[in-house]
């Protein structure tokens, strides 16, 4: 953009139309050193995404578990903890190494492929129509902890839906925003994760 050319964007119109957060998180997933294609195409697509965290923030608040002590995971909740424990690992990495683009990109990639539309939809049968109280706790109680942890990792790039999101959730005595960082090297299972991946690549034949 230049001044010169006339071509400058004033940044309170696209927050206008598209969102704080939506724009943040645009400009944010650039490349550092390189020219950003601050395109109406990716304000509109990262708008979807804003909702896209919303609406399921909303679906879990509506799940939340009624205690804490719980036994007996399954697969799938095993695998989605490994997937979301690989993931903090190398978003913190990334952000050492000042990746932000990179940050960006592994979070947006694990909400919306293994958490949004994965996850929260397998997650229906057990809360819905599984008849059994214990399975439906185990998928509410790991519904809540990966969403918890997605919120504060993608909390730099979208402070204000992801703060109103935390701050919905049981519990919360703090900011988010000054809430302790997701701890790395936590347990998990890379067999586990290999083979749903590998299932979930043969259901989207």
């Amino acid at each position: 953009m230049s001044k010169t050319l006339g071509n400058v964007i004033d940044p309170l119109d696209p927050i206008k139309e598209f969102g704080t957060d939506a724009l943040r998180f645009t400009l944010a997933l650039g490349t550092a050193g390189q020219d950003l294609n601050l395109s109406t195409e990716r304000l509109t697509a990262n708008k979807a995404f804003t909702n896209k965290l919303w609406n399921a923030g909303k679906f879990v608040l509506q799940v939340l578990p009624n205690r804490d002590n719980v036994s007996g995971w399954q697969n799938i909740e095993a695998c989605k903890v490994s997937k979301l424990h690989m993931l903090i690992d190398a978003v913190t990495e990334s952000y050492n190494k000042f990746f932000f683009g990179d940050v960006g990109r592994e979070i947006y990639d694990f909400f919306w492929g293994d958490f949004a539309d994965w996850y929260i939809e397998a997650s229906k049968a057990c809360l819905y129509h599984s008849g059994d109280d214990s399975v439906a706790l185990v998928a509410q109680t790991v519904l809540l902890y990966v969403f918890d942890n997605i919120l504060k990792l993608f909390h730099p790039f979208m402070p204000f839906v992801t703060e109103e999101l935390w701050q919905a959730l049981p519990n919360r005595r703090e900011a988010l925003i000054i809430s302790s960082w997701p701890q790395t090297s936590l347990p998990r299972s890379t067999d586990l994760v290999k083979r749903f991946e590998n299932l979930q690549a043969l259901m989207s034949i």
